[in-house]
């Protein structure tokens, strides 16, 4: 196969003049290939279950340690309003399902400037859901199979590796795309997506009970591994979630506090107790457009004029 050369340069070094880049040609001798046509060719969960049951061989089964830099950020309403970054190290005892110790080796920055709203649910500790959530390690997601239906998207060259890109489904609202080693079956690559459809969504465990009608809208995990010696090692993982805080649950039906009744044949301003701060500051209300802020401000001037 002929090909190029891999190219790598300081990103710094690049920006300080015009370059064109002239990748070097080099040719790559790929494995031998036998057709026979009495072979059944593998089906797209044929290979990924192929890839599951070579996990043991695949992955490491002796205790080792990764280090390795942590970084979560959350945003309300697009902006950053809080940020963790430390340093950390991970001490496996193999890769069969189980959790890893962590050991904190630095923190580098740590700002929290969420709603109070937002601060009332805390899935949990950021690291362990990381942790957790290490499909490969312990085998389930897509990586279960079950329920999953798979297609082999394309088979390509690689690093000199023939890899097989698996695109797979469950329902309409979770999607997976693996990239496995077509000659040891090791997964290099696996993505997940999960998000809300026509506003229905997968049920995903949530960790504590929410007063505030939390709603978890999308879900995505992309996970790569690297080859140390004849091993597969986790080089990166990504998490995103995204929430919707804006609907408030009604209170559960065995709830018998009463409340402010609302008469139908008075008007609403007419039934309005005193402004309470303390409530508003907490509320989970809509964010306040342009629009909405002008229109604001033209009513109380307004107001002010009629008074």
């Amino acid at each position: 196969m002929i090909g190029y050369d891999h190219f790598k340069s300081v990103a710094s070094a690049m920006a300080e003049k015009e370059n064109v880049v002239k990748l070097r040609q080099s040719s790559t001798l790929l494995s031998e290939v036998v057709i026979n046509a009495s072979n059944k060719e593998l089906t797209g969960k044929e290979i990924v279950k192929k890839a599951v049951t070579s996990i043991p061989s695949n992955y490491p089964m002796k205790p080792f340690m990764i280090e390795g830099f942590f970084r979560d950020l959350q945003k309300e309403d697009d902006k950053p309003v809080e940020l963790l970054e430390a340093a950390l190290r991970f001490r496996y005892k193999d890769y069969n399902p189980g959790f890893e110790d962590v050991e904190i080796v630095e923190v580098r920055r740590s700002f929290n400037k969420r709603h109070p709203v937002n601060g009332t649910y805390d899935r949990q500790n950021s690291i362990f859901d990381l942790m957790e959530d290490n499909y490969v390690k312990h085998r389930f997601g897509p990586i279960n199979t079950k329920g999953w239906k798979f297609e082999v998207d394309s088979i390509f060259a690689y690093n000199q590796t023939i890899v097989y890109k698996i695109s797979g489904v469950k329902g309409p609202s979770q999607s997976a795309i693996l990239f496995i080693d077509s000659e040891n079956f090791a997964i290099l690559k696996l993505e997940l997506k999960m998000q809300m459809v026509n506003g229905e969504f997968y049920r995903r465990y949530l960790n504590l009970p929410d007063p505030h009608g939390l709603q978890e809208t999308s879900f995505r995990m992309i996970f790569e591994f690297q080859r140390i010696d004849d091993k597969m090692y986790l080089k990166y993982q990504r998490e995103e979630d995204s929430y919707n805080l804006f609907n408030n649950v009604v209170k559960d039906e065995n709830d018998n506090t009463p409340g402010q009744k609302m008469n139908i044949n008075k008007s609403v301003e007419g039934q309005a107790s005193s402004f309470n701060a303390e409530f508003w500051k907490y509320y989970n209300v809509p964010t306040e457009t342009a629009a909405d802020s002008k229109i604001i401000k033209d009513l109380e001037d307004l107001d002010i004029g009629n008074k």
